[in-house]
């Protein structure tokens, strides 16, 4: 895992706002206590991208996870281990913070209140936060490389915002009144933005976004339809099933991650093959025959679970069923669903 390495730059002095990039802390810090009917900060909740530049977001709108590809290597430093713990660093990943006046900077599992939800059929995931008058939204949405992540503020006052970074991740940024812009993408490069202007991340971070939502609405349409007796939850769940199992193949190898999150982040082939199944239920057969074409290159009998690349993982035996489970999705890739009546 990168560690973090504590870049910080202040670009005004009044205002609100606060972004963090960090990769936790080699004393015992305590993971911050939670709002009420929520989950503890850095859990992830939501998973953005579309195969390529994968990140996982709680229910706060932190940036908690992020790597190169579903089944890529961490960028921010979260454990598993420190989750179960309960001793996350409260500077993980990708934090925005809101001042009140004169006041502390309040991150946002210190707000009001907390709600979440994905634009509609995109992985393009909005957070938004009450601190009494004011109003934090955060947008984040990926493409094959970049991350772009927006915040905007709304209430008195104008925004104020500090920034540090990790080494395998490099951000451009742009603070403007009531907005930051943040993209970022792999190595140790800002990312290049038209004319190395400042004022352009603003531009790019908005097409991103609109090119993130419009990619996975194209791809959401392709699906097969649910017959007509299907209640409006099912066709909800069906939808988000689909764009899940999106943000967590490699579009490029046809490789699924089990979870975008420490230790999850691999190819399980049990998990995998149920993916292909689903994509091939669904009729999505090009990406059915691609995880089916990838599972059946792998050591099945080296490990129960893969790298991105195919390398086995050692520390667990391999799965028993694991060869008749990538039989049965080469089987079904061969043979895609009928659309439903």
């Amino acid at each position: 895992m990168v560690r973090v390495r504590a870049t910080i730059g202040l670009l005004a002095a009044a205002g609100l706002g606060l972004l963090l990039v960090s990769g936790g802390s080699a004393t015992d810090p305590r993971t911050p206590a939670p709002l009420p009917g929520l989950p503890p900060p850095f859990l992830g909740t939501a998973a953005v991208g579309s195969g390529g530049l994968t990140a996982a977001v709680d229910s706060y709108g932190d940036v908690i996870d992020l790597r190169s590809g579903p089944a890529g290597r961490g960028l921010i430093d979260n454990p598993s281990d420190r989750q179960a713990a309960g001793t996350v660093a409260p500077t993980t990943g990708i934090v925005p913070r809101v001042r009140l006046g004169n006041g502390p900077w309040l991150p946002p599992w210190r707000a009001d209140s907390v709600s979440q939800r994905y634009l509609p059929g995109t992985n393009v995931v909005r957070t938004v936060a009450r601190f009494g008058n004011k109003r934090s939204v955060l947008t984040a949405g990926a493409g094959a490389t970049s991350l772009a992540v927006v915040i905007a503020v709304s209430g008195a006052g104008a925004p104020s915002v500090s920034v540090s970074v990790a080494d395998g991740v490099r951000c451009a940024r742009e603070a403007r009144a009531g907005r930051l812009d943040l993209l970022c993408s792999v190595g140790r490069a800002v990312p290049p933005v038209p004319g190395a202007a400042a004022e352009d991340v603003h531009g790019r971070c908005t097409r991103l976004l609109r090119a993130a939502a419009a990619r996975d609405r194209r791809w959401l349409a392709r699906a097969h339809p649910l017959g007509p007796g299907a209640p409006a939850w099912a066709r909800a769940m069906y939808r988000r099933s689909l764009l899940t199992l999106r943000a967590l193949t490699d579009r490029r190898t046809g490789a699924v991650a089990a979870g975008a999150r420490d230790d999850w982040a691999y190819v399980w082939p049990r998990d995998a093959s149920t993916a292909a199944l689903a994509y091939a239920a669904a009729g999505y057969g090009t990406e059915a025959r691609q995880v089916a074409g990838f599972l059946s290159r792998l050591d099945l009998a080296a490990a129960a679970r893969f790298e991105g690349d195919g390398r086995p993982i050692p520390g667990r035996a391999a799965q028993g069923d694991a060869a008749g489970w990538v039989a049965l999705a080469n089987r079904s890739a061969r043979w895609i669903f009928p659309r439903m009546a």
